[in-house]
């Protein structure tokens, strides 16, 4: 863990990370600054008797860099004294879901998994937020479940496998002992099924699309720019959102994920399409030198979705649609195109198990060749499809 004098200028000259990075304090060693996407988190760590206790202290700047350090010499004191153990023993007894949900959240990296969890808990779990843990029956899930089914069955299926995790994670932990209650959704088989969705642009469609977009303003926005960069590289919305420029090599051509879904970095191919719109953003540059997509309200950072394009085309008629159609239809391109199926897997950023599937130890992946299945399915795209598929 590297060291610093921590102030609040330098604090607050710290930029938001996408992973998680941990500062200590040169003046106070027990106490470390956990950086997040969001926030900046003070925490005290102390050793004692061969086991680790981590005390969470509040966020920057609420509590300042003074009261943290008072607060973090606090908690060693307690912790040797063992008050610490007497206060971890009640505050046991009474772990509410809002707690626990929060600590948990505290080894999610990935930001685009902390939104959906964080949306998940306050606009679906609210009526248990207060609930002890011990206190949450498996009927109590049961009922929640059904209704948030009436409004959405995949919204009321993230929900139970949220509380599970939450309370699995604090079943390892000691800090209840009981079984997950949500064992009854798998047990009265009350999971609901869910069809995976099979809507995408249509490639005869695509010429429109791109012509649309670009006529929506008289210089095309961040938000424009993201979707037609998704749709020409099949990549996730919050991997095109996230790009940085040191990220992108404009000599090799190729841009780089360092966080995907599958939970490795990948090394994407460049093709005429994406490298026409990165050149249309190299124009602002000098005013946005991080992000490739950057807000326009916080340039320090960049756009969090480009809804915003799809909802003006719909209300222009043109049709609805989402980030990940325009993925499924560059997989469609892909295919249609004759993309080999490992390739387009590398393409897509699907996990691969090359463990299970000896196969994929002896296929390679050259950006060579990427770039050759990957500028096929932009031009075809480009193009409308083939005659025939039109």
């Amino acid at each position: 863990m590297k060291r610093l004098n921590l102030t609040a200028t330098i604090i607050h000259a710290l930029p938001p990370s996408d992973g998680r990075i941990e500062l200590g304090d040169t003046k106070v060693p027990a106490l470390s600054l956990r950086i997040g996407p969001s926030s900046k988190s003070w925490t005290a760590n102390i050793k004692r008797h061969g086991r680790r206790y981590r005390v969470s202290l509040g966020t920057f700047p609420s509590v300042t860099v003074a009261e943290a350090r008072i607060l973090a010499t606090k908690a060693v004191g307690d912790i040797l004294s063992e008050k610490h153990v007497a206060a971890t023993t009640k505050r046991k007894a009474a772990l509410t879901f809002a707690t626990a949900f929060e600590q948990y959240m505290e080894k999610i990296d990935n930001p685009a998994t902390q939104r959906n969890y964080r949306s998940c808990f306050n606009v679906h779990l609210a009526p248990i937020h207060k609930h002890r843990l011990d206190a949450i029956t498996a009927e109590s899930v049961a009922t929640l479940h059904r209704q948030i089914t009436e409004n959405s069955p995949s919204k009321a299926n993230l929900a139970g496998r949220l509380v599970r995790a939450v309370m699995n994670h604090h079943i390892r932990r000691g800090a209840i002992t009981l079984t997950a209650p949500t064992m009854i959704l798998s047990a009265e088989n009350r999971w609901n099924r869910i069809h995976r969705k099979t809507r995408a642009i249509p490639a005869r469609q695509v010429p429109e699309f791109i012509q649309r977009v670009m006529a929506l303003d008289i210089v095309p926005t961040a938000a424009s720019e993201a979707a037609l960069f998704a749709l020409f590289t099949g990549c996730r919305a919050g991997e095109v959102l996230g790009l940085r420029w040191q990220d992108i090599d404009l000599d090799v051509g190729s841009f780089r994920l360092p966080v995907t879904k599958s939970g490795r970095p990948a090394t994407m191919p460049l093709i005429t399409q994406t490298r026409e719109i990165l050149s249309r953003r190299l124009v602002s540059f000098d005013r946005h030198p991080v992000w490739v997509f950057p807000s326009p309200q916080k340039p320090d950072r960049h756009i969090v979705d480009f809804r915003i394009t799809f909802e003006r085309l719909e209300a222009d008629g043109f049709g609805r649609y989402s980030a990940h159609d325009l993925r499924r239809g560059f997989a469609a391109a892909l295919d249609a195109t004759g993309c080999g199926a490992y390739a387009l897997k590398r393409l897509l950023n699907h996990a691969q198990n090359s463990d299970a599937d000896v196969t994929v130890g002896y296929v390679g992946s050259e950006l060579t060749t990427l770039r050759r299945f990957a500028q096929a399915a932009g031009d075809f795209l480009a193009r409308g499809g083939d005659a025939d598929e039109a």
